[in-house]
């Protein structure tokens, strides 16, 4: 399939609309918005399509819905989850993406049905440094965990999901999905309690290490033997996904 073309609406100071297979986004004008077309992609072809497809077999997202979005980045799951009838919880870390978020869906917003969140997600709490790639945005990580090159820090907060559930942000979650760039194992970590009351449907990126795959099935079967899981695709010779239902 050919890639959607990224169509350029309105510029504003630092921000810029766009327009992506009819979805309209804001990105922060510094930033290169050529990738999108592929995130796109990865978001809404089928799995049949894409390795990379968040909803597969039971972990699917459900009307009525809480869906927490780790790693929200320009919005496109969020949309996906909100076209299902589910409200969510959408934690980006990246400061100016985390605005633009907020840009995006300030109408859902004001419906109750969407809340922003500036975070990185761990297995505790407290600020830390994020290391942000202006050449490729949506791959910005913690500062421990980045590669070389010339990235720009920035101080963020850091949660736990248990943490913020037990905040009240949202009543409770039914399904979560997690791409954070390597940082989910120890993100389920701080998972633990929410996994363990709520069993939510699961859907979180195990390509970013060799290993992934395997610790994420082991840490969701400790908390709760009774899910199925699915893991699914290959990445650079490793699995993509990590379901569980």
């Amino acid at each position: 399939m050919a890639l959607p073309e990224i169509v350029k609406l309105v510029e504003q100071p630092g921000y810029i609309l766009l327009e992506i297979s009819g979805y309209r986004i804001w990105w922060p004008q510094e930033y290169d918005y050529g990738a999108l077309s592929t995130i796109w992609q990865e978001i809404f072809l089928p799995p049949a399509e894409n390795d990379h497809a968040y909803e597969y077999s039971g972990s699917c997202i459900k009307e009525g819905d809480w869906v927490i979005d780790v790693g929200a980045s320009e919005g496109f799951f969020t949309y996906y989850a909100l076209e299902r009838g589910a409200g969510v919880l959408a934690i980006e870390p990246v400061y100016n993406l985390a605005k633009c978020l907020e840009m995006t869906f300030a109408a859902e917003i004001f419906q109750e049905k969407v809340n922003v969140l500036r975070a990185l997600i761990g297995m505790d709490s407290g600020q830390t440094n994020l290391a942000v790639a202006p050449w490729s945005v949506c791959g910005s990580t913690k500062l421990e965990n980045r590669p070389p090159g010339n990235w720009v820090s920035e101080k963020c907060p850091q949660y736990t999901i248990d943490q913020l559930l037990a905040s009240g942000v949202i009543p409770r979650a039914d399904f979560i999905k997690m791409d954070i760039e390597g940082s989910e194992v120890e993100a389920l970590y701080g998972a633990a309690q929410t996994i363990k009351k709520f069993k939510p449907r699961l859907a979180i990126c195990a390509y970013h290490h060799a290993d992934h795959a395997r610790q994420l099935q082991e840490i969701i079967l400790s908390y709760r033997p009774d899910y199925q899981i699915n893991i699914k695709g290959k990445s650079n010779t490793q699995p993509t996904l990590v379901h569980a239902y």
